[in-house]
C-alpha cells in the first residue's frame, strides 16, 4: 500500500511541475480530392499501365503535397534547391542515385528514406536498367529554384527571374536527421 501512495505521490508533484497551455483543436480535415482515406499503390501504377513515366499526386493541402514518381532508367531532374523546406523521399523500386551539396553522391534502394535539407542544391537519377518508383514529399506551396533557367520550364504562369541566396545554410541536417537511412537501420536502433 506504501507504494501505491508513494507511486500516486509522485505522479501528482510531477503533474503540478507542468505548465498548462490551451491549443488550438481545429475540425476534422475532410477528404478532398486526391485525397482518400485509404490509396493503394497497386491501384495507383495500374492506373498508369503501360506509361514510361509518370506521377500521382496523393496528398495535397494546406500542410503538405505528396506523389509517387515512376521515372525510367536513365532520368534525372535538374539541379535545385528549396529555399525555405526541406524535401524526403522514400525509394520503393529501382535504384535512384542522389547529388546532395556536402552529402556527395550515394545509390538508395528500396526501403531507404532521403532527405534533404532547405537551401542545399540536390538532383537525382534513376540509374540500373529498371524503372524507380519513389513516395515524394515537401510542404504544400513549396517552392524550387534551379541552377539553369534552361532545365526545365517554369511553372505555368511564371517566367523565371534571377535571385540571390546569402548566407546559405546548406547541408545543415539538425535534430539527428540524416541524408539517407534504410528502414532497416530504423528498426535495429529500435
Amino acid at each position: 500500500m506504501k507504494k501505491v501512495i508513494l507511486a500516486a505521490a509522485l505522479m501528482a508533484v510531477s503533474a503540478s511541475a507542468q505548465d498548462v497551455m490551451w491549443a488550438p483543436k481545429g475540425k476534422p480535415a475532410q477528404y478532398r480530392p486526391p485525397h482518400k482515406a485509404h490509396t493503394k499503390l497497386a491501384d495507383v501504377k495500374a492506373k498508369h499501365d503501360g506509361e514510361k513515366a509518370w506521377r500521382e499526386l496523393v496528398v495535397d493541402d494546406q500542410h503538405l503535397r505528396s506523389e509517387w514518381i515512376f521515372s525510367p532508367a536513365g532520368s534525372h531532374t535538374p539541379r535545385m534547391l528549396h529555399p525555405d523546406t526541406r524535401v524526403w523521399w522514400v525509394v520503393w523500386e529501382g535504384e535512384v542515385k542522389f547529388a546532395i551539396e556536402k552529402a556527395g553522391s550515394f545509390v538508395a534502394r528500396h526501403g531507404s528514406v532521403v532527405q534533404v535539407p532547405m537551401q542545399t542544391w540536390f538532383s537525382y537519377e534513376t540509374v540500373g536498367d529498371r524503372p524507380s518508383l519513389i513516395f515524394e514529399t515537401n510542404i504544400a506551396g513549396a517552392k524550387a529554384l534551379y541552377e539553369d533557367q534552361n532545365a526545365c520550364s517554369p511553372p505555368p504562369g511564371t517566367e523565371w527571374m534571377k535571385v540571390r541566396l546569402g548566407n546559405r545554410p546548406a547541408g545543415v541536417y539538425d535534430k539527428n536527421n540524416k541524408p539517407h537511412v534504410t528502414f532497416e537501420e530504423v528498426a535495429e536502433a529500435f
